[in-house]
């Protein structure tokens, strides 16, 4: 079941890195007035917004930054995690006495 899983999540990460180049034919932020409210079909997967967005494309382009988010917050706890972790005192420290 894991191995499953790494190639579904494998294969959702090669998409958006890749997938806006590969349906390069729709950009995401280009305005078509004309294809706008189009239903999904073999040439806009998702349909269309009401700008006439390719929806499938903004999906794929919204993925890529949500895995550099995710990637980006694993690196930074990776790197301040283990640092309190790291701290262990080995003697009590001074014990004030009057």
């Amino acid at each position: 079941m894991a191995v499953i899983s790494t190639a579904i999540f494998g294969l959702i990460i090669l998409t958006c890195l890749f997938g806006p180049l590969l349906f390069g034919q729709h950009d995401g932020a280009e305005n078509n007035l004309a294809n706008n409210f189009q239903k999904p079909s073999s040439e806009h997967w998702f349909g269309t917004d009401d700008l006439g967005r390719d929806l499938f494309v903004r999906t794929l382009e919204g993925g890529r930054v949500s895995l550099a988010v995710g990637f980006l917050a694993t690196a930074v706890s990776l790197i301040i995690g283990p640092q309190p972790a790291s701290y262990h005192p080995t003697e009590p420290s001074s014990k004030v006495t009057c």
